[in-house]
């Protein structure tokens, strides 16, 4: 219980320091990132790769017969194709 009341405590600590901003905050020339312009072009490319590679092969190392060739546990439910 204590422990609950003390996470709760921290979020509510992290939140209210939390400032709010809109748009108009936005200073064209100082506020730009050049990691963050680029992470708009790489995102798109990483998730697209995560979902055309990895996942496939998460589901085939997965599969009841393959697993022990692996090397890998089928202790929980998989959700790899699973939008959430």
């Amino acid at each position: 219980m204590k422990k609950l009341i003390l996470a709760g405590l921290i979020v509510t600590i992290f939140l209210s320091l939390a400032s709010v901003t809109n748009a108009a905050d936005y200073m064209r020339g100082q506020d730009d990132n050049p990691v963050l312009i680029a992470s708009y072009i790489v995102h798109p490319i990483g998730m697209a790769a995560e979902y055309a590679i990895t996942r496939p092969i998460h589901w085939i190392t997965k599969q009841v017969n393959l697993n022990k060739l692996f090397g890998s546990k089928n202790t929980y439910e998989d959700n790899s194709f699973v939008w959430e």
